[in-house]
């Protein structure tokens, strides 16, 4: 039987770290889901939804109904690097910032022995390094 190591797999790495973010703060996916309107969003908020749907990770509507977007990123421990965001995915997450909708970047860290930590905090695009290139590319050829 093959095994796979989450540490060395990175394409399922990033997966792996959206499901178990979108479980931990309660947020939907949009990496293989088309859009679909949401009942508590306003139709301002919904259309910057829909715009932005291929190059967010997750989404929510807080406590009071206004929505929530989040960057998710897989991170091994120890590894100390800026993580890597695509183009499309910093001007995305820029736009929702300059229309006052809450962005927040989720660090999901893979430890050994099958541990997880996540750390949540406002989006800063400082703390990532656009890169285009490799799996990215391909992403964005096909979008």
């Amino acid at each position: 039987m093959k095994t796979y190591n989450l540490k060395t797999e990175y394409n399922w790495r990033g997966d792996v770290a959206e499901l178990l973010a979108k479980h931990r703060y309660g947020a939907k996916r949009t990496e293989g889901y088309d859009f679909r309107k949401e009942p508590d969003l306003s139709p301002k908020e919904n259309a910057l939804l829909k715009r932005l749907w291929k190059s967010i990770d997750l989404y929510k509507c807080d406590e009071s109904g206004q929505l929530e977007i989040y960057e998710v990123k897989a991170k091994t421990f120890g590894v100390s690097r800026r993580s890597d965001i695509t183009s499309s995915s910093l001007a995305a997450y820029q736009q929702a910032l300059a229309q006052n909708i809450k962005v927040h970047s989720v660090t999901v860290t893979f430890h050994d022995n099958w541990e997880v930590s996540f750390v949540i905090e406002d989006f800063d695009a400082t703390k990532f390094r656009v890169n285009d290139g490799g799996h990215y590319r391909r992403d964005l050829l096909s979008a």
